[in-house]
Formats: structure tokens, sequence, C-alpha cells
């Protein structure tokens, strides 16, 4: 899954620093006999980074 950069979002909370993206992809085939697949594909990715040099 290919991303940009509206994929993202950027938060800011108390010196913490919270990058987060979230995707889906559908796939639908279909072939002669007329049976259908349809596939999902989910990811998520969540980091934080402490500004104040905290553990967090």
């Amino acid at each position: 899954m290919d991303k940009t950069k509206e994929d993202f979002k950027i938060e800011l909370n108390n010196d913490v620093l919270t990058i987060t993206c979230e995707g889906k992809k559908e796939n639908r085939t279909s072939e002669k006999n007329e049976v259908y697949q349809k596939r999902i594909s989910y990811s998520t990715f969540k980091r934080a980074f402490s500004l104040n040099g905290k553990q967090l």
C-alpha cells in the first residue's frame, strides 16, 4: 500500500509527538464462471517521541 502525506496524522500533546497512519485496501476480482473474490488488507502504524528527553 502506497501512502501519501494525507494518510498520516501528526499530533503534539504534552511534549509527546505522535505519528499515526492507517490504511485499508480492497481488491475485487471475478472470473468467467461468475466466481467473485474479495481481498481486504488493513495496516496501521503508530510511533510516539518524547520531546523533553524522558522515556515514554
